[in-house]
């Protein structure tokens, strides 16, 4: 199976200074997550799996956000790109022409979960490793939002201390898929519920 070439329009990472969002501004974002991942035909339980990791990464859904600490490698967009996976989106960004954005994070993230053939294309320079997408692809289709959440950590994501933060990854999975599709069908433009309230981003 071929991995999709999607379209293309040049650019490069360029990280945001980090600046404090509101309650409307991480709730927006975790529309436009939740939204993509739609798009992109993914199953609910999966979308909340996958969103899971994501607010246990980073908690804004910012896509230019950099990881707030002191380590040399810092982590970088919705997902933390760290090390080799950063090297690696690079790659495809610069293979795939395309601009740094949400879009872009997310359909690197699934285009190399969907390599289907043991020897990779040559943008993915940082390998997940045929069994690891076969797994991933596997939950995707049949697991529920606990179950994507767990595979995606343990085979996608693979910090050095899994169980730190896996309760976190699991517990806003199944939020999400309990809740995303009533909030976020049900906020408008301006951040407003049909009843003229905010409601709160989840967390």
């Amino acid at each position: 199976k071929q991995v999709p070439v999607r379209a293309s329009n040049g650019g490069e990472i360029r990280p945001k200074k980090k600046v404090k969002l509101t309650n409307q501004e991480i709730l927006q974002n975790q529309k436009r997550v939740y939204n993509k991942l739609k798009d992109e035909g993914l199953r609910e339980e999966t979308v909340a799996g996958i969103m899971g990791n994501i607010h246990a990464e980073n908690d804004t859904f910012e896509y230019q956000r950099i990881e707030g600490n002191s380590k040399k490698q810092k982590g970088y967009g919705i997902f933390q790109f760290t090390g080799g996976r950063k090297k690696a989106y690079e790659n495809y960004l610069k293979t795939m022409s395309k601009t740094d954005s949400l879009d872009a994070q997310v359909e690197y993230t699934l285009d190399t979960i969907n390599i289907a053939t043991a020897k990779p294309p040559a943008w993915e320079t940082y390998d997940l490793g045929y069994g690891n997408r076969k797994k991933l692809r596997e939950v995707f289709k049949t697991g529920t939002a606990e179950q994507v959440a767990n595979v995606f950590l343990d085979r996608f994501e693979r910090p050095k201390k899994p169980e730190a933060s896996r309760k976190k990854r699991v517990d806003f999975a199944n939020k999400i898929f309990s809740s995303a599709r009533t909030l976020f069908s049900a906020l408008s433009s301006n951040n407003s519920s049909p009843e003229g309230r905010t409601p709160l981003a989840l967390e």
